[in-house]
């Protein structure tokens, strides 16, 4: 039987030694130039070249050049760290886990470094309350590469790391000739975070136990599946609009405040760099000087910007771990800042105020109070897991007559009360208003 990859890597590392300069070095060697970096393991001791694997392959004669590569066995003591990110039990420890990993892939790309396999496998907890930078570590360099420029002189392949993290640009490889296709570049590590942030989403409670079955679990399979039904599958999840308020009606209730938004606002990310990823694979012919596809630098040059919004995701899902449980805010709701464009009752024009209701009215001071605005603003409603964002900041106002009928907003106005609604001083009702008493004196 022919293997192209080692049965595991569990135990013993089998990475890449090759002699035609691409890039590709032992794991000890890329961790070596890793070393001092927070949020990527660090080495105590390795033994290098215990084995290699052209000493078992036997007569290879019969396949074509290139079928095999050599592959040299070393063992590596690293510093203890925790377990994978898939044992955690909060909420905390995975976002400061995903953070610091991610800072850690920043630093390594810093030292010219790509990783290239992420995956929860290669995430590890940091020891309990450890500082920031040190709550989770990235191990497993056995397929990084040494960069030449913003990304390797080795081109993507959806056979290497492991397929349920790769990035809709690596999958994409399989449909591509191989002169159409890039590097596996830091942008796809990005992407890949994502994808192991959804999948830690969707498969965990938030206290680490196994979330009940959901329909998108059955999506999530298909990513480790063929790539051709990988990549279809991560682009319907990337690409639809209305997924957010699913992901937030299905994920358990611990995830919701402090994720939904990070969950959103990386989507949102990915799937605009994945899309222009698209749209420069047919557009831009652009090499390297060695004639190698560089179609992607518009976008890689961006480093900091890409890492620094990012990470500040993370650290406002970090902020909101440690508040207490509130209805998940809506981006379109009116802020604060709003009432500085409400209009004053002495600038509202006199043909738009209202006339008064017929029935007898509180005094004049009351009338006063009354048509002040609210001295605090409205409350966030609870989040509504199908709900349409809205264009414009929404309100919610009361009836007119709240002062003599309590404060049940949801009562009927009697037909016999045609007199115009009560004022509230705000530019988009003035005109409302006018139009309500013009129509009332035709009844």
């Amino acid at each position: 039987m022919l293997r192209r990859q080692p049965p595991s890597r569990n135990t013993y590392r089998w990475p890449a030694s090759i002699k035609t300069g691409d890039g590709s070095g032992t794991e000890c060697e890329l961790l070596k130039q890793a070393k001092g970096l927070l949020g990527v393991c660090q080495m105590v001791f390795y033994e290098d070249r215990r084995a290699q694997t052209k000493e078992f392959c036997g007569d290879t004669s019969a396949f074509t050049k290139g079928t095999f590569r050599n592959r040299t066995a070393i063992r590596i003591v690293m510093k203890a760290y925790g377990p994978s990110i898939e044992n955690f039990s909060t909420v905390q420890q995975v976002l400061a886990a995903l953070r610091d990993a991610i800072s850690g892939h920043r630093a390594l790309l810093g030292r010219d470094v790509v990783h290239r396999d992420i995956s929860p496998n290669n995430v590890l907890l940091g020891p309990p309350d450890a500082e920031e930078g040190e709550r989770g570590a990235l191990i497993d360099l056995d397929i990084a590469l040494r960069l030449k420029a913003p990304f390797a002189l080795i081109r993507a392949d959806h056979n290497m790391g492991t397929r349920m993290f790769h990035s809709l640009m690596v999958l994409r490889t399989c449909q591509f000739a191989e002169e159409k296709i890039s590097a596996h570049d830091y942008l796809d590590d990005l992407e890949s975070f994502f994808w192991v942030f959804a999948y830690l989403v969707l498969t965990y409670k938030s206290d680490g136990k196994r979330a009940p079955k959901n329909y998108f679990q059955n999506d999530l399979r298909s990513w480790g599946q063929d790539p051709l039904e990988a990549l279809m599958s991560k682009f319907v999840f990337l690409d639809d609009e209305s997924l957010d308020w699913e992901i937030e009606a299905l994920m358990d209730e611990g995830w919701r405040y402090p994720c939904a938004e990070l969950f959103s606002k990386f989507r949102a990310y990915m799937n605009t760099l994945a899309n222009k990823k698209r749209r420069l694979v047919f557009e831009s012919d652009c090499t390297t000087e060695d004639g190698f596809p560089n179609r992607f630098s518009s976008l890689l040059e961006n480093v900091d910007e890409h890492y620094d919004y990012i990470l500040g995701l993370f650290d406002d899902a970090l902020k909101r771990v440690k508040e207490p449980p509130q209805p998940v805010p809506d981006s379109h709701s009116v802020s604060t800042s709003h009432t500085s464009s409400v209009v004053s009752p002495a600038t509202v024009p006199d043909q738009l105020l209202p006339i008064p209701p017929q029935k007898s009215s509180p005094s004049s001071s009351s009338d006063a109070s009354s048509s002040a605005l609210p001295s605090t603003p409205p409350q966030p409603s609870s989040l509504a897991p199908s709900s349409t964002p809205s264009r414009s900041p929404k309100r919610r106002f009361d009836d007119a007559e709240l002062d003599d009928f309590g404060t049940d907003s949801k009562r009927a106005c009697p037909s016999s009360r045609r007199g115009p609604l009560r004022v509230v001083f705000d530019p988009t009702l003035q005109v409302i208003n006018s139009v309500y008493e013009y129509c009332i004196r035709w009844l």
